[in-house]
């Protein structure tokens, strides 16, 4: 099936709800929400299901660093991503906790820092300096402390599920390299069969074919 230019900016559009998942990654999905809601954490959900098409256009703008658009759990229905509200951030100071707006594929000056709503901070220093390592600085411990809270529930409550908050951390640092990332832990082996994606396409999630 081809797609004209118009069909191909819709399959572009960021996706937030869930019905596109992976059936059980969905359900824990969906419950591990409940319980970010019932303990007063400020998540909410970015991205869900990301098309094919949408990894392509994030690969090409230098947003991700996949080789190809099924090299993603998103594009198999298997990951999440979790961003913070600016507005349940307590500072007046939005360049302290503003390390990086994640607005998918908003380029800087079409999205105001101040007026942003979407915000992928941890709370610590990311970028690190020639003489220190990324991430060793805490600079705003509440923020910090919310996605502390966020991965012990998932490790806690949610086995099945990797959270990317674990990823690459090295000792000194507060935090991995990708908390906003949760993931079926079975997303390797699923995408590897492919089985995953053919779950998807009998579900009829928008630009597979």
């Amino acid at each position: 099936m081809k797609y004209n230019t118009q069909q191909i900016r819709g399959l572009e559009e960021r996706i937030n709800a869930p019905q596109y998942l992976y059936p059980e990654f969905r359900s824990a999905i969906v419950n591990l929400v409940r319980m970010i809601s019932q303990h007063r954490l400020p998540f909410f959900t970015y991205e869900t299901y990301r098309t094919p098409q949408r990894q392509k256009k994030l690969i090409s703008a230098g947003f991700s660093k996949m080789k190809g658009p099924y090299h993603s759990a998103h594009v198999h229905g298997l990951a999440v991503d979790f961003l913070i509200r600016s507005s349940d951030v307590s500072t007046s100071n939005k360049n302290e906790i503003v390390e990086l707006v994640s607005a998918g594929d908003m380029s800087a000056d079409t999205v105001s820092l101040a007026d942003s709503l979407l915000i992928y901070n941890t709370g610590v220093n990311i970028l690190g300096t020639g003489t220190t390592k990324p991430r060793t600085v805490i600079q705003n411990q509440q923020v910090l402390d919310w996605w502390t809270d966020l991965g012990a529930l998932i490790e806690t409550y949610f086995p099945q599920l990797v959270w990317g908050g674990k990823k690459d951390i090295e000792e000194g640092q507060h935090i991995g390299s990708d908390p906003m990332h949760v993931e079926w832990r079975d997303a390797p082996k699923l995408m590897r069969r492919r089985s995953a994606l053919r779950t998807l396409r009998a579900n009829g999630n928008p630009g597979l074919i």
